[in-house]
């Protein structure tokens, strides 16, 4: 029974987040959830490691081929329709100073650093959707100078994604990491990085 209780909960979370995700791109539920305080009540949706977040532990993901080390097993559609809804209201500067004050941004960077470290064959990856909906997010966080600061562990696992990215991922994880750039710190980063010749290479207009 209680396995069961457990699997309910999940199936109604997953259902409870996607239909908030459809919602969320029109401003007025945008409004209503943050005034409701939804947003909050999903930020520990957002943490891609946070095995109880729907009462159920999520078993780890066998290794990759290149890796000695085995990748975290996520609950990727949850995150999925998390990191839409963030992406669709982080316009709003209290959604972003959420964000920030709750972890939401080191969730945020674990998100692309997963990401950057799946195959086509891992069990239960992230979707384009995610990576490209938490890249729109940071790029909206990246527009406050201290966010952008504490972003700074984004930036090696998005030019690791970007070259080979589907186009309108790239072009989220392009637009962050140019805007990301803008931090002194994160620039000397991301020229050690070579992110500068990287970003020509999926697009000068966007290059810092």
């Amino acid at each position: 029974a209680p396995r069961s209780t457990s699997k309910h909960i999940v199936i109604q979370t997953h259902r409870a987040a996607c239909l908030l995700a459809k919602l969320s791109k029109h401003e007025q539920a945008q409004t209503l959830l943050k005034e409701l305080k939804v947003t909050n009540q999903m930020l520990k949706f957002l943490d891609p490691l946070n095995q109880s977040a729907c009462n159920i532990p999520l078993p780890a993901a066998p290794s990759d081929s290149g890796s000695d080390e085995p990748g975290p097993r996520v609950d990727s559609p949850l995150i999925e329709h998390t990191v839409r809804v963030f992406a669709n209201c982080a316009k709003d500067p209290s959604v972003v100073t959420l964000l920030q004050e709750n972890n939401g941004l080191s969730n945020l960077t674990s998100i692309i650093e997963i990401a950057s470290r799946q195959n086509k064959d891992t069990p239960n990856r992230l979707t384009d959707s995610t990576v490209g909906n938490a890249a729109l997010c940071i790029a909206l966080c990246a527009l406050d100078g201290t966010c952008c600061g504490l972003l700074y562990d984004a930036i090696e696992p998005a030019l690791k994604m970007v070259r080979d990215a589907p186009a309108a991922v790239q072009k989220n994880l392009a637009v962050a990491l140019a805007r990301l750039a803008k931090n002194e710190r994160n620039l000397v980063r991301f020229r050690e990085l070579h992110g500068v010749e990287i970003l020509y290479q999926v697009g000068g207009k966007v290059a810092p």
